[in-house]
């Protein structure tokens, strides 16, 4: 297989990947190092599909390590990018590089005989005429390219229905046009899907996920793909794994457990303190604990601990985990107004998922939404 180039998404790249926690810095700033490096060792392209920076309004530290960092390319390397929601500027920040190239504008074709295609983020409103759009760009240059949907990628940054059953979402696979292959930003999770494309051909779409972690609901081990071309033309992406800040995540029902949870804390401590391959403002490790007892008793041992490691705490209440069934239902109510519907078109099961995911959602007007629409989808199929 001969690798074409490196794809990544949702670097949000900022100062700080956390408001609450001032000195975690640094983290998003790694993972474009290590980018630049990888691109560099492997001489390829790097393909970013969108929120390359974490706000619309970009500090001058960010944009001077974007610019830094993208310098560092080799000679005739360059970025091929598509612009992300958190982002969204006129002119668009990523473009201030030269190195930078908005894959939106124009398609590019790569030495390899793969060519790339992209979409800047839009609203559900106005992305089928976006994808349309694309789909006529490819049909404009499918000779002199000598395109096929089989050497073709098309680069988005969307929240697709088919990877994401809550949350917002602004198209389907059956949206797209023309393409097979598709490599998507927005979703924060490594992973493929397979479903079909507007004329029912396969569709095969990749998300590398976030080089970071932008929430503790994420994965803590972080990957980009790399894009490669069998002898027979086909695009077989494989995963590459980043360097991440050692992250620790626990739960405490018992003092049994919060003893546990200061010793695997402490040991965490001792073998990252021999670690080189991290920056220096990476070695302090962050630590989750979601707790359903008081911490009292180990109270001054945590107090040390914060002092060597970033130190998140929080308390889930007991009857919370272990709510029943009517319960669950009582609360969804509340919460949705659609308690109804969902209990006519869904079991008992479905009801308890939907309250759960309410519960842990950050997001809960989209979480209600598609809870809403899921409804609406069941409805329309018994009819």
């Amino acid at each position: 297989m001969t690798p074409f180039a490196i794809f990544a998404a949702d670097l949000h790249l900022a100062q700080r990947t956390r408001a609450s926690f001032p000195t975690m810095c640094g983290d998003a700033y790694f993972g474009l190092r290590q980018l630049v490096d990888l691109a560099n060792m492997l001489k390829l392209p790097l393909v970013f599909a969108g929120d390359i920076f974490d706000k619309p309004m970009v500090d001058s530290q960010t944009l001077h390590v974007y610019l830094n960092e993208l310098a560092r390319l080799d000679p005739g390397r360059f970025v091929y990018a598509v612009e992300g929601d958190h982002e969204l500027a006129n002119p668009r920040w990523f473009t201030f590089s030269d190195r930078a190239v908005p894959l939106a504008d124009a398609p590019v074709r790569l030495p390899c005989g793969v060519t790339l295609f992209g979409v800047d983020f839009q609203r559900a409103d106005t992305l089928p005429q976006k994808l349309l759009d694309v789909a006529q760009q490819f049909e404009d240059v499918k000779h002199a390219f000598n395109l096929t949907p089989a050497n073709s990628i098309l680069v988005t940054h969307e929240g697709w229905a088919e990877m994401r059953q809550l949350g917002h979402t602004e198209g389907k696979f059956t949206d797209v046009s023309r393409f097979k292959t598709m490599f998507a930003g927005d979703f924060h999770t490594h992973g493929v899907w397979h479903g079909k494309n507007a004329e029912g051909d396969d569709l095969t779409v990749y998300s590398a996920g976030s080089t970071c972690m932008q929430s503790v609901s994420e994965a803590p081990e972080k990957k980009v793909f790399i894009g490669n071309l069998t002898s027979s033309g086909e695009i077989v992406m494989l995963p590459h794994v980043l360097k991440t800040r050692p992250f620790l995540h626990m739960h405490i029902t018992s003092e049994v457990e919060a003893r546990r949870a200061l010793e695997s804390c402490q040991t965490l401590l001792n073998f990252f303190s021999f670690v080189t391959e991290l920056p220096p403002e990476l070695h302090m490790p962050f630590v989750y604990l979601e707790t359903q007892i008081d911490l009292h008793e180990i109270s001054g041992e945590l107090r040390k601990l914060a002092k060597q490691l970033h130190l998140h705490i929080v308390y889930r209440a007991p009857e919370v985990a272990a709510i029943a069934n009517d319960a669950v239902i009582a609360r969804i109510e509340v919460q949705t107004s659609m308690v109804e519907a969902v209990k006519r078109r869904a079991s008992a099961a479905d009801i308890q998922a939907d309250a759960l995911a309410l519960w842990q959602s950050e997001s809960p007007a989209d979480t209600i939404a598609a809870i809403r629409k899921r409804v609406s989808d069941d409805a329309v199929n018994q009819t």
